[in-house]
């Protein structure tokens, strides 16, 4: 059970850092606006910060459904070369938060 509650605190604490890098940014965008979606959204996050859905799948699922929300949200209403662009770039700052790798920033 601690390791999802560890492994989900790494990662808001890693996206949540004070960065002036316009793709964490936008990742934090991300995640504010997956919590406000509500339901499942919301309370899958809470449970598993707060230790009721101890289950790594359920951490991977909204790992990938965040993803994917932050992706399509940059894409709507029209896919351009830009929003492309930063898509890829909201992915590449997903992948390189390694969620589920340890904190290695002090080794």
């Amino acid at each position: 059970m601690s390791s999802t509650i560890n492994t989900l605190a790494n990662v808001l604490q890693k996206v949540f850092r004070a960065s002036s890098d316009p793709g964490m940014q936008a990742m934090q965008q991300t995640c504010l606006g997956y919590t406000r979606l509500g339901g499942v959204c919301a309370n899958g996050l809470s449970a598993m910060i707060s230790g009721l859905c101890p289950r790594p799948f359920s951490l991977a699922f909204h790992f990938l459904a965040m993803a994917m929300y932050g992706v399509g949200r940059l894409l709507l209403p029209f896919p351009s070369p830009k929003r492309l662009w930063s898509g890829a770039e909201l992915l590449w700052v997903r992948i390189s938060t390694k969620p589920f790798l340890p904190n290695t920033d002090t080794i």
